[in-house]
């Protein structure tokens, strides 16, 4: 008898504390949106000796349930072909922002861009602009990638979409010699193959993360509130920036192309406008210093964040959605619109 009263208050608690999940569920859902389902085969590396890793050319992976196509060059869309004579060609430099996490093809900050400067040019020029976005590189492996496809490639016009974290060295060295010491290519979030255990781990954990709570409530705890870097590190880190855009307008020098400065600003920036961003406001300066074209995504993105009252970022992964690359790619569509064409080399 006294085993059947226990049971019933304990059926009762399990009843009320699934019962506040659900509601807990449902409101998180209507609030913040669905979890975002991951599709296999995700992204694969490489081992790269100046930029520690690429992915793994001619090999097609998933961001979330959007197919990516790699071309032969390693970069995200289709074939760079031998510049036509007609074509004003654009490389946009970048990480995950740029690369386009959890977007389309079609959906990129790049690819919006490439779209809008073809149906909208006034002057009906043809534009190409290449996607050279990798996810996690710094500013010095976005550099070095501009010099080594800057010979083949020709632009005209090279887009550093910088973000705050680009500025946070990577080890290159130790990065390198760690991918090249594992039996390549592995999955990039992992640093694995995701195979056997590994893909009963990797299934193990897009099982948790169906639930929008519980993604909602590891985001919470693992939210870095945005600080301002102490003055020191700031210094150092405008003096990383300065060597490595010489190195870029070095290269602009010798094969004719033109360094532009376009910061992706950081979501909480856009929430909260009022917060100072000296870092970015640092790397603005030291550039336009130096002569380079810049461009501010922090209006039109404030303006889609009022016009639409939510944040146009994609749930639980805070890179931006569809909608806020095409008005980050229109800002930048008419700022190229106002030079003439440097085509014809």
């Amino acid at each position: 008898m006294k085993s059947n009263r226990l049971k019933k208050p304990l059926y009762a608690l399990v009843a009320g504390l699934v019962a506040a999940f659900l509601c807990g569920e449902l409101i998180v859902r209507k609030a913040v949106g669905a979890p975002l389902a991951e599709r296999l085969p995700i992204l694969r590396i490489l081992p790269h000796p100046t930029r520690a890793w690429r992915m793994v050319p001619n090999e097609d992976h998933y961001t979330y349930q959007h197919r990516v196509r790699i071309n032969s060059h390693g970069l995200r869309g289709p074939e760079v072909r031998q510049k036509r004579h007609d074509t004003v060609r654009v490389l946009a430099l970048g990480d995950s922002l740029t690369y386009g996490q959890g977007v389309g093809d079609d959906e990129t900050l790049p690819a919006q861009l490439e779209h809008l400067l073809n149906t909208e040019d006034p002057e009906g020029r043809r534009w190409e602009v290449i996607n050279a976005g990798h996810r996690a590189y710094d500013m010095g492996q976005e550099v070095e990638l501009a010099l080594e496809f800057a010979d083949e490639f020709r632009p005209d016009h090279v887009l550093l979409f910088w973000y705050r974290d680009d500025l946070s060295p990577r080890d290159i060295e130790g990065n390198y010699r760690r991918i090249s010491a594992l039996p390549t290519p592995v999955a990039f979030d992992t640093g694995t193959r995701i195979e056997g255990w590994e893909s009963v781990r990797w299934h193990a954990r897009q099982f948790l993360r169906r639930s929008a709570l519980a993604m909602f409530v590891h985001d919470t705890i693992h939210r870095t509130p945005s600080k301002e870097l102490r003055d020191n590190i700031r210094q150092a880190q405008l003096k990383r920036f300065d060597r490595e855009l010489a190195r870029l307008l070095s290269q602009g020098e010798k094969t004719g192309f033109r360094s532009w400065l376009v910061p992706i600003p950081h979501r909480i920036h856009v929430e909260h406008p009022q917060m100072p961003a000296l870092l970015t406001s640092g790397v603005i300066e030291l550039a336009k210093r130096k002569g380079l074209g810049t461009v501010d995504l922090q209006p039109p993105l404030e303006a889609l964040l009022k016009a639409n009252s939510k944040l146009p970022v994609l749930p639980y992964d805070g890179h931006y959605d569809p909608e806020a690359n095409r008005v980050m790619a229109r800002e930048v569509a008419e700022a190229l619109w106002q030079l003439p064409a440097m085509d014809g080399r």
